[in-house]
């Protein structure tokens, strides 16, 4: 495979209309322009060929952009809030008609950096993974939780971390939503995120912000005002 300066590669941008958090918000104005294109920016400076927008926004479909975006007009059918990311990603791959590495990144996450990015693909270039995706560290107390099943308390890990001390639990990391790499045609056969061994890219927490209510969305302006509008490294 080509080094990764080089690596050809597809952005999928998933937006849709009907956020009941904080309505409108995929292409609410952030800093000077649509919170969508932030991520567009990134992905195009991160060096994707296409960029890929699956969306049922009419103000998005009806925008001009870059000739490297592409923007597919998602199915009503795949625009419920219960709708799961798996067919909606199956639905631009093949629509557009994606062939090998596909880069799904959201919109909400526009902290995410370039640098990100460049590293998740470099990771998935370059080692046995079937995905990349970004992380951010959890709560340690999560490993003191378990299922009750009737009366029953079953341990989500070693039962013996229910009775440990947080300071002695291992630090653990959740999927923040911002970054996944996989091959397209693997994804299409195996109709999962889930078909081989996982890699990660460690992201800080603010790096991690998800956009999901009106605090998170002027948390978001704040950070871009201090840190300035350059995602390559910040």
């Amino acid at each position: 495979m080509q080094s990764n300066n080089m690596m050809r590669w597809v952005a999928v941008i998933p937006i849709r209309d009907g956020s009941k958090g904080l309505p409108g918000k995929n292409i609410k104005n952030l800093i000077g322009k649509p919170l969508y294109m932030h991520t567009v920016d990134q992905a195009i400076a991160a060096g994707a060929e296409r960029v890929v927008i699956s969306t049922n926004i009419p103000e998005v479909i009806h925008s001009a952009h870059d000739l490297r975006v592409t923007v597919l007009v998602r199915p009503d059918n795949l625009c419920g809030d219960s709708v799961p990311m798996v067919p909606v990603l199956a639905h631009a791959i093949k629509a557009a008609n994606i062939q090998g590495p596909v880069g799904l990144l959201q919109a909400t996450s526009p902290l995410r950096t370039v640098t990100s990015i460049k590293t998740a693909l470099s990771i998935w270039e370059n080692h046995s993974y079937e995905m990349v995706m970004s992380v951010s560290e959890a709560d340690k107390n999560a490993l003191k939780s378990g299922f009750l099943v009737d009366d029953e308390f079953i341990a989500l890990g070693d039962p013996e971390f229910c009775f440990s001390n947080r300071q002695m639990l291992p630090d653990i990391y959740k999927p923040n939503g911002a970054i996944y790499i996989l091959d397209a045609q693997k994804f299409i056969t195996f109709n999962s995120f889930v078909f081989g061994r996982i890699g990660t890219i460690k992201m800080s927490k603010v790096e991690s912000i998800d956009i999901d209510t009106i605090n998170d969305f002027e948390e978001c302006e704040i950070i871009f005002a201090n840190r300035g509008t350059n995602f390559e490294n910040c």
